[in-house]
């Protein structure tokens, strides 16, 4: 779970309204269900993945992956 002080930062409230917006743009105006998680990708050993099998949607509308806060990054691609 996602923890409590983070999910009641203004910035999360503010990105998960604007997915909304968007969302209703493409989809049409209906009520979302998120389902958020946090997690650091480590690219130590060569190119990091944000899951250990890769990207997947798992039959959702939409998936939005975010970077936020990136320190002490390494390469990249």
């Amino acid at each position: 779970p996602m923890v409590a002080a983070d999910v009641a930062r203004p910035a999360w409230q503010r990105l998960l309204c604007w997915l909304g917006r968007v969302s209703s743009a493409l989809k049409g105006v209906q009520p979302w269900f998120v389902e958020a998680h946090q997690f650091r990708i480590d690219t130590t050993d060569g190119i990091g993945r944000p899951t250990p099998e890769g990207a997947h949607r798992d039959g959702v509308d939409f998936v939005v992956v975010a970077l936020v806060d990136r320190r002490g990054v390494k390469g990249g691609e």
